[in-house]
């Protein structure tokens, strides 16, 4: 969200600055393929498989293999979030 409305108020400020439309997109096209967008990318995606990982872990501590369907699964996940229910 914040990115957006960054980018908007670059846009305006850019638009009045007498540069056009397509510099700016060309220069977030410039930001989007830079390798430090790249490497913020890849971060991400190893956090998100990181934290899939643990979340299947926490889910499975019942002791079972492998949930027989996707019922198990978030019957499981219920069971630990409201303990009492």
């Amino acid at each position: 969200m914040g990115f957006l409305l960054a980018f908007c108020a670059g846009w305006v400020t850019c638009a009045r600055g007498g540069q056009s439309k397509e510099e700016v997109v060309d220069a977030l096209k410039a930001v989007r393929d830079s390798e430090e967008v790249a490497d913020l990318v890849a971060a991400l995606r190893h956090h998100a498989g990181y934290s899939l990982k643990t979340f299947g872990d926490w889910l499975m501590e019942s002791g079972e293999v492998k949930p027989a369907t996707v019922t198990d699964l978030l019957a499981r996940a219920r069971a630990l979030v409201q303990p009492g229910a």
